[in-house]
């Protein structure tokens, strides 16, 4: 399925489940391998089961569907090297019961206990939602030998200008790593704060008691600029964050975008 945004924010669930197998989203073209030792213990209560693997290959045109943000697409294809996705992966687990069954192959059956799930997770939340984008993990895209920072089969030259790119790609990476954590302090704060005044503020000085993590917006020189608007009498906002050349957004639906500065 396909989200056009988390559910807290009033996300749209584009699925086959909820249009149907031809107007719904889906990975149609989605390829899988499992695994289970030994074979028959799956699903049989009678032989236990020492490992299972599973693996994916997902389509890359397929996970950037729909990302589009007006003028700046938020993914591209192809990938370049050094590109960074956010990513989670989640299994969600049950505990289960043994009961007898009459119905073939196995004569005892596994049965889910209710309301028992645990969620088995690739970056953890910090909250039973997987659902929370700016608390995923990385994935960082790495290319050819011939794309990385020290190709030995070019002139000295070209590898010292090529590590001061490899420099400087890095250095901006960093820099909105930092945007993006700021931007999502003060999102939550956004939050709070209209939780007890039932509107936003387009005052950052007002937010500080309501900052989950309060060194990220009062350090100083943290950012360069803040500037904070507000829609509809305040009850939507939008925030413009920069360091240097640098610049992030993030509004009252949870969106944050990176932006070129103009």
């Amino acid at each position: 399925m396909a989200l056009n945004k988390p559910y807290l924010n009033g996300g749209f669930e584009n699925s086959s489940r909820t249009l149907g197998f031809e107007k719904g989203f889906d990975e149609k073209d989605l390829e899988s391998g499992v695994f289970v030792n030994p074979p028959n213990s799956l699903n049989n209560p009678l032989i236990s089961g020492k490992q299972w693997t599973v693996e994916v290959k997902l389509p890359l045109e397929k996970l950037v569907e729909n990302t589009e943000n007006g003028r700046f697409p938020v993914f591209k294809l192809p990938v370049k090297n050094k590109d960074v996705w956010g990513v989670n992966l989640s299994r969600v687990q049950y505990n289960v019961t043994v009961k007898s069954s009459q119905e073939k192959p196995f004569k005892s059956v596994y049965c889910k206990v209710p309301d028992s799930q645990n969620n088995w997770v690739y970056s953890p939340t910090g909250l039973v939602n997987i659902h929370l984008p700016e608390r995923w993990g990385k994935l960082v895209f790495e290319g050819k030998p011939t794309d990385l920072p020290f190709d030995f089969t070019k002139t000295k030259q070209a590898k010292a200008q090529q590590a001061q790119q490899a420099q400087q790609a890095q250095q901006a990476q960093e820099t909105q790593e930092t945007l993006r954590a700021v931007a999502m302090n003060l999102y939550y704060a956004e939050k709070w704060y209209f939780k007890k005044y039932n509107m936003y503020t387009f005052n950052a000085f007002l937010l500080e008691d309501f900052l989950p993590y309060k060194p990220l917006l009062r350090e100083k020189n943290c950012v360069d600029s803040v500037k904070i608007s507000l829609q509809e009498q305040g009850q939507k906002f939008y925030a413009d964050l920069r360091i240097g050349h640098v610049k992030v957004r993030v509004s009252d639906d949870r969106k944050l975008t990176v932006l070129p500065v103009l």
